[in-house]
């Protein structure tokens, strides 16, 4: 079986695989492509824009393409396994949002290929509120219950890359418990463990509510005071009740899926360029650039020792030991940043912060892919779920 492979996310410069023998040799051809037009467009023009040179390079490439598999965007709803995509989710997106993410370009890019190519187009599992134990979605009201808008994937495919170093111990009574340090175009610290023999996302920092000042998520906002800001920023005379809040709800969407260090200085677009003026003492910003690395720093320190705790709570090991971090994502290069995690973690509960080599979202995908072509018939349609799926 062949396949296409659609990653996008918040970054403009595109990778799409062209997997071939998913189940065998799997060789991978690596697509770039870059958008060169305004980022202020929307998701939809922006795939509309990228759809008919992307299908040209297929076509040039002779491209045998039997699945085309995305990834799942940020949705309020709980995509608990292989799904179809359909012309109902696609027509009608905004019902389904939880929070505006890049990942919405691959799904209007899937829907045009699927229907030039006449193939299937399948995403999914997406991030399962289900998996949070109930303890971890409570909140301090009855009626409100976080929800596991995270980076399900990278997380899932990285325990694979994992498990396959036998070099890498994991801790808990039967080494099925990791923790998991985000270090890429998003941060953030994450809690798995393997129950009934499938790793699942058990406790993370929210990225929307609750997550660490990152490059990709604005991170913790209290609640009243991000209500005086945007009363004092937006002009409400003119609109209803109802339209004042979608405004107020669409906002908090927005600033979900902006830059955290973009809204400081709108040259720091990714946490490269902003690691440049916090080594460059010349710099200007090199002020402000320490100021918020060490907001960065205590958030992800705060949140291992938190996970770790955690760990002791949710699965019931109890495990009295030192445990290693696992890093992934383009950021976990940096000796610096590795270094000041290690230093400033307490030493009781750390032994070191281990890299993670390889692709950890690609991971992910090829054995979803590979669960498509065992058994295809496992996959529904999207129209068909009902229930505990529909979280609103």
């Amino acid at each position: 079986m062949n396949a296409l492979i659609i990653n996008t996310g918040g970054s403009f410069d595109f990778k799409f695989y062209l997997v071939e023998d998913v189940s065998g040799i799997c060789e991978k051809t690596i697509i770039k492509q870059s958008f060169n037009g305004s980022k202020e467009a929307s998701y939809k023009e922006i795939a509309e824009n990228l759809a008919p040179e992307l299908l040209k390079k297929l076509k040039t490439m002779k491209a045998k393409i039997d699945v085309i598999l995305f990834r799942t965007p940020a949705m309020n709803v709980n995509i608990k396994g292989l799904t179809f995509l359909t012309y109902n989710l696609v027509q009608n997106y905004g019902k389904y949002r939880a929070v505006f993410h890049g990942s919405e370009i691959g799904m209007f890019l899937s829907i045009f290929l699927s229907e030039k190519l006449t193939v299937p187009a399948i995403f999914g599992p997406g991030i399962p509120t289900d998996d949070l134990p109930g303890i971890v979605k409570m909140t301090g009201h009855p009626e409100i219950e976080n929800e596991a808008l995270s980076h399900y994937e990278a997380c899932i495919g990285g325990v694979k890359l994992a498990v396959k170093d036998s070099d890498i111990p994991f801790f808990g009574n039967e080494g099925d418990v990791a923790i998991f340090l985000m270090l890429g175009s998003g941060i953030g610290v994450y809690l798995v463990w393997k129950n009934q023999q499938r790793w699942k996302l058990i406790h993370c920092a929210v990225r929307h509510a609750g997550g660490a000042l990152s490059d990709k998520s604005c991170g913790d906002l209290p609640v009243l005071p991000f209500i005086n800001w945007f009363v004092n920023n937006h002009d409400l005379s003119f609109l209803s009740g109802r339209e004042a809040l979608e405004k107020l709800q669409n906002e908090c969407k927005s600033l979900s899926g902006k830059s955290g260090l973009g809204l400081w200085r709108k040259k720091w677009t990714d946490f490269i360029t902003f690691m440049g003026d916090v080594k460059d003492k010349s710099s200007e910003d090199h002020k402000l650039a320490v100021i918020l690395y060490n907001k960065i720093i205590y958030g992800l320190v705060t949140n291992i020792g938190e996970a770790r705790m955690a760990a002791n709570v949710l699965t019931g090991t109890l495990p009295d030991q030192k445990v290693q971090v696992l890093a992934f994502g383009g950021v976990a290069n940096d000796h610096d940043v590795i270094e000041d995690i290690t230093k400033y973690t307490r030493s009781s509960i750390l032994s070191s912060v281990v890299v993670v080599k390889g692709d950890p979202e690609l991971e992910f995908y090829l054995d979803l892919l590979k669960q498509y072509e065992n058994n295809s018939d496992v996959v529904v349609d999207f129209d068909s779920l009902t229930g505990s799926y529909l979280i609103n």
